[in-house]
């Protein structure tokens, strides 16, 4: 039995399937914590913390609000420190943890070349008020499958909670 050749639009289509299949794992965004500075002294020392966020960029401002208050939350869920205060409250603390938002990416787009997962992408220092040093260092980048903005900012503050928790 003889095989009917294959047509150039049904080798095109073959090759195009097998380019996609290779370049969309490539392309994917990972999430996880990436350690730039390892905490130098045992979280666990420090009684108060205060959480203030920044952004770079200006169309990331709208979220340093939310993310403060995500952090501090998954900071309370975990009992990693005594009391906890956000930048715009009163007092000191013993250790500030200085989180800046560096890009936020928002699901959407039009079929097949839209995002399907919206995603953050911060730095976060520890600095001890006493001494004015660095304690440690560290990214996230908060990515969940299929996930809006704020399903991502949580999934950041919950990585940089686990991680000031195992630093404990």
């Amino acid at each position: 039995m003889k095989q009917a050749p294959k047509t150039s639009a049904a080798i095109l289509k073959s090759l195009t399937f097998l380019a996609l299949a290779l370049c969309l794992p490539a392309c994917a965004a990972k999430s996880g914590t990436r350690v730039t500075s390892p905490v130098t002294a045992p979280l666990g020392t420090f009684n108060s913390a205060q959480i203030v966020c920044n952004a770079e960029e200006e169309r990331e401002r709208s979220y340093v609000q939310k993310m403060e208050t995500q952090v501090m939350v998954k900071l309370k869920e975990r009992d990693t420190f005594k009391e906890y205060r956000l930048s715009r409250d009163a007092g000191q603390s013993d250790i500030i943890v200085n989180v800046m938002i560096l890009d936020v990416k928002k699901a959407g787009g039009w079929g097949w070349y839209g995002r399907h997962s919206s995603k953050v992408a911060c730095d976060v220092t520890l600095r001890d008020t006493k001494t004015n040093g660095v304690v440690g260092a560290f990214s996230v980048v908060g990515n969940p499958r299929y996930s809006s903005v704020e399903e991502a900012l949580q999934d950041a503050a919950t990585q940089i909670a686990d991680h000031m928790r195992a630093s404990r």
